[in-house]
């Protein structure tokens, strides 16, 4: 270090009986980055961290120069984890406790946030059939799970959901409600009809001309929000 230069260090030591002071630029720097990081989570903010070695519970990954770690459910690739090792992820923050040096992640979470960014009410989108359920069909949007609740498939009454879609099936549907906070998408297609049942007697069609159709439906939807 050069002489006459000005830093700032962090005292670790009092002063001594011979009158000298123990200083660390390394413990300076560490809690620095404490403070660093628990304003990103206070602000939801989405950061890039490098794997650095992975474990059955999930990957370790370098913050800032400290540890932080990433369990196997909050990572979006959870069969191959060790492949994972080098490079980079998109994560946000699940704990971050400077007192018992614990710093843990997501980069589900991170996924999620940025794909809600992308998505707004009155958008068509289209997404795979992931599960169907008696009261709604859950379609995988990229990253996120949309709900076509039952009542929003068509005007007309069904009844049985697995006579009208299959798992693993492409649908176009337009969002009609947003909480990123609940995680929840809610999804439409009965707003693409152009008559009660057509979702049923001719969703081939309703699908092929989702776009157009969806030109009306927002226009719809921006006079009279829909209520499931």
């Amino acid at each position: 270090m050069p002489l006459q230069e000005e830093r700032e260090f962090l005292i670790i030591r009092e002063q001594n009986e011979d009158g000298q002071v123990t200083l660390s630029l390394k413990q300076l720097a560490i809690r620095q980055a404490w403070e660093e990081l628990i304003e990103l989570q206070e602000s939801s903010k989405v950061l890039q961290v490098r794997v650095t070695g992975a474990n059955k519970g999930g990957v370790t990954v370098d913050v800032r120069g400290m540890r932080g770690f990433i369990p196997r459910s909050h990572l979006v690739e959870r069969d191959n984890i060790e492949s994972l090792i080098g490079q980079a992820l998109s994560v946000s923050f699940l704990e971050v406790d400077r007192d018992r040096e614990k710093l843990v992640l997501s980069q589900r979470l991170a996924t999620k946030s940025s794909a809600f960014s992308q998505l707004e009410i009155g958008q068509l989108v289209e997404g795979k059939v992931g599960s169907i359920k008696p009261f709604g069909v859950f379609v995988d949007l990229e990253g996120i799970s949309g709900l076509l609740h039952i009542k929003q498939v068509s005007q007309s009454y069904i009844d049985d959901l697995s006579k009208v879609f299959s798992i693993g099936q492409f649908l176009k549907a337009l969002v009609v409600d947003l909480d990123e906070s609940r995680g929840r998408v809610s999804l439409s297609t009965r707003v693409l009809e152009n008559y009660p049942g057509e979702m049923v007697e001719k969703m081939a069609e309703v699908m092929d001309t989702a776009e157009a159709r969806s030109e009306k439906a927002r226009k719809n939807l921006s006079q009279s929000p829909l209520q499931p």
